[in-house]
């Protein structure tokens, strides 16, 4: 089979080396409780004292710079003497910086175990981490009056560097200000419940799960705000059971680079890999992006989507627009599209149905959280979530071929061929099912049908949406979707996914109103037939103000999937001939080495070489054999991947023959032994003669 290419080649080397060295990056801080104040009742007096004078300056907005070098003081001590703190910084060796822009720095250094704060006006030179934020802003967090995950939502707080690094600061912080304001979080962490509502037998074909699971925290008794939790990936099986996890992951996108690993990002930071069966965690040198990323085995590149801003107010908030980067192992920027170039801003598109969203505190544009790349092709399709827009990108002019959409100049048609506005609203998760068609998730909002949905906090539906768009005739029309009758249960504000499985079900996830409005809502997985009915479906609870986030779903399997469209076997004349189709057992984004082998009594008799196609576009393959023997036991169908993963079919006879239950030998013995020891004791007694009297 083909060799891999030098980059993936080189993670399995890393992987198989690596496998007792799983990289708990986030340890001292996943699955606990959230942070109790430290007791200090057995403190030393001055540090009862500075945590008074502390407290009373930041209740009364009077906390300045000054003041820092007593934060210092105390921080440390709570530190060397929380017992959270001390399991954070145990065997941890880092350098984290908050640059308070306008104000100076505050330097965290963790080695042997302690924890070293300083606050100057200078940095060290190459932290692990850069925190950047206000000075006002640092003073609402240390007060216990926000979280730093808020008021990264909101745009007061950035950072440079691997996410996880960034929480276990901001826990550190956390465990600062809760004891200096004798504040208490109203919430139980790790409270965690799968319910499965729906599994239909020989409704769908059973597989493996695999999504990212957040805690979305509601952090006051009013159920106002929110805060992302500790993060984990999940792998559940049909039953809903958990089989395998990762834990300290805030990654929201995961995507298969081979049958048993993923590479993970979408949430800022660095790229990971993370090989499920090994239980090892790699980290790259290559962007995570926001909302998306894909790998391209042929140029052994990675693409991302990441934010940009040239300084253009409107409104009062700079507008930030999304590029398109493409990055190789070692984080060089190889190529990048640039809607500053390609996609200037519009006041009168970002404004047309009330949809003027902010993101971390700029003007929203576009808010693009999905593409899709034809690596043969070199296109691009990219989802404008704040448009209801999709765009066709030339990739080696960086030109947009076309817009369909809300914004674009395509005829948008629903099922029935009736001119409509729009084909989903704010959707997510584009994915391309080969040719001219697509689906996506129609999270439903700002649609100005349903005028409920046209609010922040609005009601909807949601669901999936399957179109194909006519280039020639510049149409898009749709040609199945799947929305759910209940508008409340299955309403997502953020996130969703759709995504088209072998056996032609649709596995999408309803990401709930946990984590931007604070809504104490599960997620749900739906799995649905072609005809509507729901097949398969899971449920993500919480409780006590922790509830769930899920951005996106992938499913998998054992093996890959054969399906024997049409067979035709002549014993006589010793011939087959098999019309299949087969998907890999995991969903790449590239076309991957398969092999299909017939096998006669142990025999090969017939070995081709083929593709699996992308994005499990079904793969069709013709096999004839001839010169059968004419007393052949069985015939099997062999179909392996470039991982070596092998489904075997047997369509003929039986490779073992029938085994007969040892407790048919039992019974069939005592069946026999009872009327033997009858007739000897008949005998015995005289009651049976044989011979003449």
């Amino acid at each position: 089979m083909r060799r891999r290419t030098k980059g993936l080649l080189a993670f399995l080397v890393i992987a198989a080396i690596t496998v007792s060295s799983v990289l708990y990056i986030m340890n001292g801080i996943l699955n606990r409780p959230p942070p109790e104040p430290l007791n200090l009742d057995e403190a030393p007096a001055e540090i009862r004292v500075i945590k008074a004078d502390l407290k009373d300056k930041l209740s009364k907005s009077m906390f300045t710079w000054d003041d820092m070098t007593n934060f210092t003081v105390f921080a440390e001590y709570v530190a060397e003497h929380h017992p959270e703190a001390l399991g954070i910084t145990k065997d941890w060796e880092i350098t984290a910086v908050l640059e308070i822009i306008d104000t100076g720095y505050l330097w965290f250094v963790v080695e042997n175990d302690a924890l070293n704060l300083t606050a100057a006006a200078v940095a060290p030179a190459d932290p692990d981490v850069t925190i950047t934020l206000r000075f006002d802003t640092l003073v609402e967090v240390f007060s216990a009056q926000t979280t730093a995950a808020t008021a990264f939502q909101r745009g007061d707080v950035d950072f440079d560097g691997t996410l996880a690094i960034a929480l276990k600061i901001d826990r550190l912080n956390t465990i600062f200000s809760y004891t200096i304001m004798d504040a208490k979080l109203y919430y139980s962490s790790g409270i965690i419940d799968f319910v499965l509502t729906e599994n239909i037998e020989g409704s769908h074909t059973p597989g493996y799960t695999l999504f990212p699971c957040i805690e979305s925290i509601i952090t006051n008794e009013s159920m106002e705000t929110g805060a992302m939790g500790v993060g984990k990936v999940l792998i559940v099986d049909d039953q809903g059971t958990v089989v395998n996890q990762l834990d300290d992951s805030q990654h929201s996108v995961h995507k298969f680079i081979n049958s048993t690993a993923v590479m993970m990002g979408g949430s800022d930071g660095l790229m990971e890999i993370w090989d499920f069966v090994s239980d090892t965690r790699v980290e790259l040198d290559v962007p995570a992006g926001h909302h998306e990323l894909d790998y391209n085995p042929i140029t052994d590149t990675f693409m991302v989507l990441e934010t940009a801003t040239q300084g253009e107010i409107w409104n009062g908030l700079e507008v930030i627009y999304d590029t398109i980067s493409e990055y190789n192992w070692d984080g060089d920027l190889l190529w990048q599209w640039d809607a500053r170039v390609h996609l200037p801003f519009n006041s009168t598109i970002y404004t047309a149905i009330c949809n003027n969203y902010t993101f971390r505190g700029y003007t929203d544009w576009m808010h693009a959280n999905s593409f899709a790349w034809d690596k043969v092709e070199n296109t691009i399709w990219l989802n404008v979530r704040n448009q209801d827009t999709i765009l066709k990108i030339d990739k080696d002019t960086g030109e947009i071929i076309w817009r369909a959409g809300r914004n674009g100049n395509f005829t948008i048609l629903d099922i029935n061929g009736t001119e409509i506005d729009s084909i989903a609203h704010y959707p997510h998760s584009l994915e391309w099912l080969g040719g001219n068609r697509y689906i996506l998730f129609d999270n439903g909002l700002f649609d100005p049908d349903v005028p409920s949905s046209m609010t922040r906090n609005g009601t909807g539906v949601s669901g999936f949406v399957e179109f194909e768009i006519d280039e020639e005739n510049q149409e898009i029309r749709e040609v199945w979707s799947w929305h759910a009758t209940n508008s409340t249960y299955y309403f997502s504000e953020s996130g969703g996914d759709a995504d088209r499985l072998p056996d032609g079900n649709t596995l999408g996830i309803f990401a709930n109103q946990a984590l931007v409005l604070a809504q104490p809502d599960p997620v749900i997985f739906t799995e649905v037939t072609q005809d509507g009915e729901i097949a398969w479906e899971l449920q993500v609870r919480g409780g006590n103000g922790t509830y769930y986030w899920a951005h996106r779903v992938e499913r998998f399997y054992e093996t890959p999937l054969v399906e024997i469209q049409n067979q035709v076997l002549n014993i006589n004349a010793g011939t087959l001939y098999l019309n299949l189709s087969t998907w890999n057992c995991v969903k790449e984004m590239f076309s991957t080495d398969g092999e299909i082998r017939v096998i006669v009594d142990g025999t090969e008799l017939y070995q081709d070489a083929f593709e699996f196609q992308p994005q499990w576009i079904a793969t069709n393959l013709e096999v004839s054999v001839s010169d059968l023997p004419t007393n052949m036991k069985y015939i099997e169908i062999q179909v392996e991947n470039s991982d070596g993963i092998l489904k075997s079919v047997v369509i003929y006879g039986s490779i073992n023959p029938p085994s007969i239950n040892p407790v048919f030998y039992v019974f069939a013995g005592i069946m026999v032994a009872i009327p033997v020891i009858v007739m000897i004791s008949l005998i015995r007694t005289g009651r049976i003669k044989f011979g003449r009297e």
